[in-house]
C-alpha cells in the first residue's frame, strides 16, 4: 500500500478512520459498494484468502468482482503471494490462470516489480518513490532530475526499477547492495543515454562510498559532481565531509566556509554545524555566536552520525569551559539515547575523572570495550589505549 501510495495511486483503506466500516454497517453491502465504485481491484491471493472459512470475505469479494465483469475489462488484477503450484484451494477465477503471472516475495526487488506491474495496468509511468532519509537530503531533487528521463527514453523501466530497488535497500541500510545498484544505474546511463549528465546519482554514489569507507573514491565522485554544478552546496559539503573523515581538517574547513560564504542556499545550518565540528576537532576556539548556535540547533531530524557529532561538539565546548558537571550530565544523556561513540565515552570519562569518580570512569571504559564487539561506533583499540593512559 505504501509503494502504491508513493506512485500517487489512491485506494480504499478500511483501517483509515475516515474510510472505515462504521459499527452496525452491513459489511457485505459496503464491500460490494467499494468494489463497484473502484476503477481497479487488486487481489492478493494466498492460501488464507482462498480458505473457505478464513477467507470467506475475500472469496465473496472476488466472486462479486468477477460476476461484475471487472476481469473482462482488465480491471481485476490478481497477485499471487505463493506459487500457483502451492495453492491448496481452487481460485474462483480459474479462467484467469494465464494472467496470474506475478509471484510476490517480501524482498525489495519484489516490492518494486509489484509496483511496476500495477503502474503498467493503470497506464502510469513508474517513478522511484520519495523516501525521506537524513543521509539523502537531496533525494527529492534526485527524483525531479530523473522524472524527465523517465518520459524521454526507451530504458525508462529498467532505470526506474534500479532506482526503486536502490531506495528499498537504502531504507534497510544495506549499503553495499545500494552502492552496487546506484553504480549500475550510472553505468547504464553512460552506455544507453550518453546525452544525460547525471548529478544527483553521483552524489548518492558518493554517500554510499563514504559510508563504506571508500573515501578516495567518494572524494573523486564528489569532484566529478562538482564539475557539473560548481556552486551546489551538496557536492561541496560532501567533499568537506570526506575531508573531515580523512582528518584533513583545513580542507574540510575550506569547504564549509565556502558554502556559508559563496552559495545562494538560504538554509546553511548543516554547513555551520560541520564548520563548528571541524573547528573543535582542530582545537580552535568558537565565537560566542557559534557556541550559541551549536546549543540551540534542533538536530531531531538529522542522520544518526550527525546527531552524535553535534552531541560530541557540545561536550567538547563544555570540556573547554571546564564545566565538568554539565559535561558529565550531557554525556550520560547521550548514552541513554544511544547517541554516542568512542569520543563520547572519552569525554564522559573526563567529566567523571574531574569529579574524583575514577571507579565509575574505569567501569564505563570496561563496559564500552566489551560493547565494542557489537557496537561499530566504538573503537576497541582506541578505548583500550585510553584505559591504559588513564589507569597505568
Amino acid at each position: 500500500m505504501a509503494a502504491l501510495a508513493g506512485q500517487g495511486i489512491g485506494f480504499w483503506d478500511y483501517s483509515d478512520l475516515d474510510q472505515s466500516i462504521s459499527p452496525g454497517e452491513e459489511i457485505r453491502k459496503r464491500l460490494f459498494q467499494e468494489i463497484d465504485r473502484a476503477m481497479y481491484m487488486v487481489v492478493l491471493i494466498s492460501n488464507s484468502s482462498l480458505d473457505p472459512l478464513r477467507g470467506s470475505w475475500c472469496l465473496q469479494e472476488m466472486e462479486h468482482a468477477i460476476a461484475s465483469g471487472l476481469d473482462q475489462e482488465g480491471r481485476f488484477i490478481p497477485v499471487l503471494l505463493v506459487p500457483k503450484k502451492d495453492l491448496h484451494y481452487p481460485f474462483p477465477g480459474s479462467h484467469l490462470n494465464e494472467k496470474l503471472h506475478f509471484h510476490f516475495l517480501n524482498t525489495p526487488e519484489s516490492v518494486v516489480e509489484f509496483t511496476i506491474l500495477i503502474c503498467r495496468k493503470l497506464n502510469k509511468n513508474y517513478l522511484p518513490p520519495v523516501e525521506a532519509h537524513p543521509n539523502l537530503p537531496f533525494w527529492k531533487l534526485f527524483r525531479e532530475e530523473v522524472m524527465g528521463l523517465a518520459h524521454s527514453n526507451n530504458y525508462h523501466l529498467e532505470l526506474m526499477k534500479t532506482l526503486g530497488e536502490f531506495n528499498e535497500y537504502y531504507k534497510k541500510y544495506a549499503i553495499e547492495k545500494s552502492f552496487d545498484l546506484i553504480s549500475y544505474f550510472l553505468i547504464t546511463c553512460k552506455i544507453k543515454i550518453p546525452d544525460y549528465q547525471p548529478y544527483y546519482p553521483l552524489l548518492v554514489r558518493a554517500v554510499c562510498e563514504t559510508e563504506l569507507e571508500l573515501l578516495d573514491q567518494a572524494l573523486e565522485t564528489y569532484c566529478e559532481a562538482e564539475r557539473i554544478h560548481p556552486s551546489d552546496q551538496d557536492a561541496i559539503g560532501g567533499k568537506g565531509t570526506v575531508y573531515f573523515k580523512m582528518k584533513l581538517y583545513h580542507e574540510a574547513l575550506s569547504c564549509f566556509e565556502r558554502i556559508i560564504r559563496d552559495t545562494h542556499v538560504t538554509n546553511k545550518t548543516n554547513a555551520r554545524i560541520n564548520l563548528i565540528i571541524t573547528k573543535l576537532s582542530m582545537e580552535k576556539t568558537l565565537s560566542q555566536e557559534e557556541e550559541k548556535f551549536l546549543f540551540a540547533v534542533n538536530d531531531k531530524d538529522y542522520a544518526m552520525d550527525l546527531k552524535i557529532n553535534v552531541g560530541n561538539a557540545r561536550s567538547m565546548v563544555l570540556k573547554m569551559h571546564k564545566d565538568y558537571q554539565k559535561l558529565e550530565d550531557h554525556c550520560a544523556g547521550l548514552i541513554k539515547e544511544h547517541l554516542y561513540d568512542t569520543i563520547t565515552i572519552k569525554l564522559y570519562c573526563i567529566g567523571l575523572f574531574n569529579h574524583g569518580k575514577k571507579g565509575e570512569a574505569q567501569n564505563l571504559l570496561i563496559k564500552a570495550i566489551d560493547d565494542s564487539n557489537q557496537n561499530q561506533k566504538l573503537d576497541k583499540t582506541e578505548l583500550e589505549r585510553y584505559m591504559h593512559e588513564l589507569f597505568r
